[in-house]
C-alpha cells in the first residue's frame, strides 16, 4: 500500500496491543471509572469497536486460580513437576 497525502495510516494491531495492556495495568491498581472510560474510547477511535473486557477479566481469573494452586508447593515439588511433563501434555 502507497501512503497518499492527506491521510492517516494506523496500525491497529499495534494500538490493541498498547491499549490492552494499559487496560491489564488498571485493572492491578485502583481505577476511577473517568480513566477506564477514557481508555474505552480511545479504542473504540483507532480500533472503531467497544472494547471487550471479558479476555482480561478470565485472564486474571486464571492468574488468581494459578496463584492459589502454587502457594502451597515447594519449589522442588513445582521443578519435578515440569520435569515430568511430556510433548503431548498441554
Amino acid at each position: 500500500m502507497v501512503g497518499m497525502n492527506g491521510f492517516k495510516y494506523r496500525d491497529e494491531e499495534f494500538a490493541r496491543r498498547i491499549i490492552s495492556d494499559e487496560f491489564s495495568e488498571l485493572l492491578k491498581v485502583d481505577y476511577n471509572e473517568k480513566d477506564f472510560n477514557k481508555l474505552v474510547a480511545i479504542h473504540k477511535f483507532y480500533i472503531g469497536k467497544e472494547f471487550n473486557l471479558s479476555p482480561l477479566l478470565n485472564d486474571e481469573k486464571e492468574q488468581t486460580e494459578l496463584e492459589q494452586f502454587y502457594k502451597n508447593k515447594t519449589k522442588e515439588e513445582m521443578l519435578n513437576e515440569l520435569k515430568s511433563l511430556e510433548n503431548t501434555d498441554s
